[in-house]
């Protein structure tokens, strides 16, 4: 692993010289006007701040001939992929930059202040296409980290937590939520910790939020939704066996009410699917499938 690590790290360095090469100490004919101009003459001349217009040009002359092809390639395809290591690496060094969004923000400031540079010390022009073209770059090495690395592991982020179902007789236990991500009535439960048994959670949670100590706790079922990454994984526990003094907590008021009357409160979204789960021995899972932005219930 070490290996590998030192290994990278050296093609990094050989990567950034290369770029430091090619974006500052290339000469060109270009560059050599442009030394010539003031900043005024080379501001109207070699800045250009509509997007796509020199993408348009290019792509054109590759259409049709007219102009120079070979330059053409060079612009729209050298600065796509003179940028995609960047974004290996990125992604590589930094955990920050395997969110999308974060890399995509870190991207556009970074080719946005070497454009700047380039045209400020005469070495080159402003175009914002070439930003454009640079941050595709950057996102294709992303994307190709994200995938190679998604199918060497074949493995995902996963938070693991889980909820219960404490009944007595004809009642059930709820709880009134305060927090405001999910507000209404839930079952009470929380998250795994690290190296817990799945088991003992279920039982530490339902200590903490209800003051109850639950016996025998039967897996009755399983929730999951995505997340960025990975998956939020739920497993859905029942009992009819506790002893102890109910009390609530900061997650909310803990109510004992009839399993009858649950429509009479203010309960989450997928309240009474889940609870379908959990009581029907013919379901085993709920799931939430995202499509076009709307959350679909799957129960299975």
């Amino acid at each position: 692993m070490k290996k590998n690590r030192k290994i990278t790290s050296i093609l990094f360095a050989i990567y950034i010289l290369i770029m430091i090469y090619l974006l500052f100490l290339m000469r060109s004919e270009q560059q050599l006007l442009t030394e010539e101009m003031t900043l005024v003459e080379r501001f109207d001349t070699y800045v250009n701040w509509i997007p796509f217009q020199t993408i348009f040009r290019y792509s054109r002359a590759l259409a049709t001939g007219i102009g120079s092809r070979s330059s053409a390639i060079i612009n729209l395809v050298g600065n796509v992929i003179t940028f995609v290591p960047a974004g290996i690496f990125a992604t590589i060094f930094s955990k920050r930059m395997k969110k999308l969004r974060n890399l995509l923000w870190a991207a556009l400031l970074m080719v946005f202040g070497i454009e700047c540079l380039q045209f400020i010390t005469a070495l080159g022009t402003f175009d914002v296409d070439d930003i454009i073209l640079n941050v595709i770059g950057i996102w294709i090495g992303h994307r190709i980290y994200i995938v190679e690395h998604e199918r060497k592991t074949r493995r995902e982020k996963t938070e693991l937590t889980v909820l219960c179902l404490v009944k007595d007789g004809s009642k059930i236990l709820i709880q009134h939520r305060e927090k405001k991500d999910w507000p209404g009535c839930v079952l009470p439960g929380g998250h795994i910790e690290r190296n817990e048994s799945i088991v003992d959670a279920v039982k530490r949670e339902i200590k903490e939020e209800t003051g109850l100590t639950i016996f025998h706790p039967r897996l009755s079922g399983v929730k999951q939704f995505p997340i960025e990454h990975g998956r939020y994984l739920v497993f859905l526990f029942q009992t009819d066996a506790f002893e102890g003094t109910l009390t609530s907590s900061e997650e909310g008021r803990m109510e004992w009410v009839e399993r009858e009357s649950l429509s009479e409160y203010p309960l989450v979204d997928d309240f009474m699917e889940l609870l379908s789960v959990i009581e029907k021995e013919e379901l085993t899972e709920f799931q939430y499938q995202v499509e076009a932005n709307r959350w679909n219930v799957m129960l299975k």
